[in-house]
């Protein structure tokens, strides 16, 4: 597993604003930990379709590999189970969107210091 890399996990059933349910998420935690993880820090993606799409930006399939245009929602990151997660990726963001998740995670978490 490798940050950037996009799985179909199922998220289980969420409470509220929570994205849920079986959807791709997008690995965030660093490889160093990805070796052997404990737990794997991702964000979650929605359709374009979703009415939450102002929350995130779009991961257009053909620079993604994945089937369809996901919305990435950087601001939910979430940590799961390395047990939740396939043997494959279903696709892998682009560095320069990679970069874009960094920069709104760390404006998230106020990291900037």
């Amino acid at each position: 597993m490798k940050r950037g890399e996009i799985y179909l996990v199922d998220l289980g059933v969420g409470a509220g604003r929570e994205v849920s349910g079986l959807r791709p998420v997008v690995v965030v935690s660093n490889d160093v930990s990805n070796v052997h993880p404990v737990l794997v820090i991702v964000v979650p993606t929605i359709e374009v379709s979703d009415v939450r799409i102002a929350l995130g930006f779009l991961l257009p399939s053909a620079e993604s590999g994945c089937a369809t245009d996901l919305v990435v929602i950087s601001r939910h990151p979430r940590a799961l189970d390395p047990g939740r997660f396939p043997s494959a990726p279903c696709g892998v963001v682009p560095p320069d969107l990679l970069d874009k998740i960094s920069s709104i995670l760390k404006g998230e978490l106020d990291l900037w210091r």
